[in-house]
């Protein structure tokens, strides 16, 4: 994935974005560790289930009020790219 672009937006920053979500203390534990986990998974081969799981993690993450609004708003762009590609 890391060759897309979103206008001018590497499709990369997704990991970005995972990586600092694994990273976010104020989330809990179970979701720090799916999204550390697939931070790293996105610099690999993902299936279409992979993207999916991925979409539903960021999902989450968009209507979570922990997660300062920023990020929110750049995990629901990037729910709305990744679901529009499958």
């Amino acid at each position: 994935m890391g060759n897309l672009m979103v206008g001018a937006r590497p499709a990369s920053s997704v990991g970005d974005l995972l990586h600092w979500l694994g990273e976010h203390r104020a989330l809990p534990a179970d979701f720090q560790a799916n999204a550390a986990y697939w931070a790293t998974a996105m610099a690999g081969r993902m299936d279409e289930r992979d993207v999916q799981t991925v979409a539903w993690l960021l999902l989450e993450a968009s209507g979570d009020r922990r997660v300062p609004l920023a990020e929110r708003r750049s995990a629901r762009h990037w729910v709305a790219y990744l679901e529009g590609r499958m």
